[in-house]
């Protein structure tokens, strides 16, 4: 991967590209084990429900209002009926937000998430609600939380999940892909939906107050696996192409685009 620097950014690019650059305030230092419960009761579940719509109600505006938010392609997300595996880049700190609260509307999705957001107070207690599913510390853990994500997709479910690990802010390229999303689509027969987060120029109103860039998503037609595969093929099968897909959207984005975003924040 070409790592130059990039303009549009303001922080060492790591030699590891799974490495954070931003490293949030978690005071609620836990370990996340096969006691960690995932799956919940139905009052429980009511109640998530109930928090999902607010969280719908307040982020969709806000996050509009102040990334300029903008979706395309719902429709390939909607059209399939089946569990399915959302696989996005990871470059904005409020993209989780969006993509839990825009792109499979008005169904709730959930999405695999590292640790952190359960270590900081107060958000540890809504981000489960809302859909984060936390990767587990141990293994037994993993195993437990797997299961479950197993369990939503063949309960026709939909993960986000972030291939690239970690979120690096504004990122224009896109980072190598762990296996993980590839193998839960391919195991569970579901089809991956790859999905681009890239950038704009501020126009009309967002001129008066915004200098970083806008945040536009591009859901695309989704990918099913090869029945003449194996399961490990189709998950070779499945990462290349997906990679290619989000590869070649955020290039034709951010060719155009790039110098321009560069010029508003200097």
């Amino acid at each position: 991967m070409n790592k130059r620097k990039q303009k549009s950014i303001n922080y060492e690019i790591p030699e590891n590209t799974d490495d954070n650059v931003i490293h949030n305030w978690e005071p609620l230092k836990r370990t996340i084990d096969s006691s960690f419960k995932y799956e919940h009761n139905i009052v429980y579940r009511f109640f998530s429900r109930i928090l999902w719509w607010v969280a719908v109600i307040v982020l969709v505006p806000v996050n509009y209002i102040m990334f300029g938010t903008k979706v395309k392609g719902r429709k390939n997300c909607r059209k399939v009926k089946t569990g399915a595996v959302i696989v996005a880049n990871h470059n904005h700190i409020m993209d989780m937000t969006m993509l839990l609260t825009r792109v499979n509307f008005p169904s709730k999705s959930y999405i695999l998430a590292n640790k952190s957001s359960f270590q900081i107070p107060v958000v540890r207690r809504l981000v489960g609600p809302l859909g984060a599913i936390p990767i587990a510390d141990t293994l037994d853990g993993q195993r437990k939380c797997f299961a479950y994500v197993n369990k939503l997709l063949q309960n026709n479910k939909k993960i986000v999940v972030y291939p690239e690990g970690s979120m690096w802010p504004y990122y224009t390229q896109l980072r190598p892909f762990k296996d993980g999303a590839f193998k839960f689509a391919s195991d569970n027969n579901v089809p991956i939906i790859p999905l681009s987060i890239t950038f704009r120029k501020p126009t009309g109103l967002f001129k008066l107050y915004k200098r970083k860039p806008l945040v536009s998503i591009n859901v695309m037609e989704p990918i099913y696996p090869l029945k003449e595969l194996t399961s490990l093929d189709n998950r070779k099968y499945l990462k290349e192409k997906t990679f290619n897909i989000i590869e070649e959207e955020l290039k034709k984005s951010f060719t155009l685009a790039e110098d321009k975003i560069a010029n508003l924040e200097n």
